[in-house]
């Protein structure tokens, strides 16, 4: 199967969700969250990595880019939610869901207030309500939770001026920034020049203590598989700490493993090693290593 993209709509739950798949219907679905400042593009790449073996689907989140109408409260739980609507409406089952950044914080939130995943992957992000979480927010280089999260100002001060802020993050996640093309870069920010958007994507950081509290309230034991991944860069990290917060949150079996060569925007600066590691972890063949 080539990597041809296929651009679609969904509409659920009051919004229009832009939906980009390749690979075959009904081969093992496999489902690609992006996290701010991104867009569903960040997974292009990986899209057609993985078309050969499965049923790939990069998603705009509500409210970012090609996904219009409600952009629900910004709660991930709301999120999760409404993706579970779409997920509906394409008939995927024994879904592998993957979110890095604040998707990482909605395939949570899929697997705390929802049901029907096969299988989730999590990459390089601090989930609220689970530790490390609250160690994360103090850090100092986490200065953009508070800023993104103040009312009005990130949209005041942002609004007119996308690619200046939104280059920084792409320079500073990464672990070598020239991996995060002009193209790609030219297509997260018109995602967010979308009407509405800056304030969509500022509301995940606004609905963060409310995550908290969604994911604090349930307790009830995960029996879904969770792979946490971190990227190598910088060095220093350890993956321990992300393991047993999740396990001390319930999730019962978790695993973490590294993603070489790359920082916060693995799908981008290495998405060959990130799926495979993805395959693997989903039972299907492995990638091959050219990429596309």
């Amino acid at each position: 199967m080539d990597g041809t993209l296929r651009h679609r709509q969904i509409e659920a739950g009051g919004s229009s969700v832009h939906v980009v798949e390749a690979g075959v219907p009904g081969a093992p679905p496999v489902v690609f969250l992006h996290g701010f400042p991104t867009s569903w593009s960040s997974y292009e790449r990986m899209l057609r990595l993985a078309a050969p073996t499965a049923h790939a689907i990069a998603i705009d989140l509500p409210g970012i880019g090609g996904s219009t109408g409600d952009p629900t409260d910004g709660t991930k739980k709301a999120i999760a939610e409404r993706l579970h609507e779409v997920f509906q409406v394409l008939g995927l089952k024994d879904v592998t869901l993957v979110g890095g950044d604040v998707g990482g914080m909605v395939t949570y939130a899929y697997l705390r207030h929802v049901t029907g995943l096969a299988r989730a992957v999590i990459l390089h992000v601090v989930v609220p309500g689970v530790f490390p979480w609250e160690v994360a927010v103090r850090d100092p280089s986490m200065w953009h939770f508070h800023f993104n999260a103040k009312p009005d100002l990130p949209e005041i001060l942002v609004r007119g001026r996308e690619r200046p802020f939104l280059d920084h993050w792409y320079d500073v996640l990464s672990g070598d920034g020239t991996r995060i093309t002009e193209q790609s870069r030219q297509s997260h920010v018109a995602a967010y020049r979308a009407e509405g958007a800056l304030c969509a994507g500022f509301s995940w950081y606004r609905a963060m203590e409310q995550d908290t509290r969604d994911n604090e309230a349930v307790t009830a034991p995960i029996d879904v598989p969770l792979l946490y991944l971190h990227g190598t860069k910088p060095a220093g990290h350890s993956l321990e700490p992300h393991v047993k917060g999740f396990e001390a949150a319930g999730v019962r079996h978790v695993t973490g493993a590294w993603v070489p060569d790359s920082g916060h925007l693995a799908q981008e600066e290495n998405p060959e090693a990130y799926w495979s590691l993805i395959a693997d972890f989903a039972g299907l063949p492995g990638t091959d290593r050219k990429g596309s």
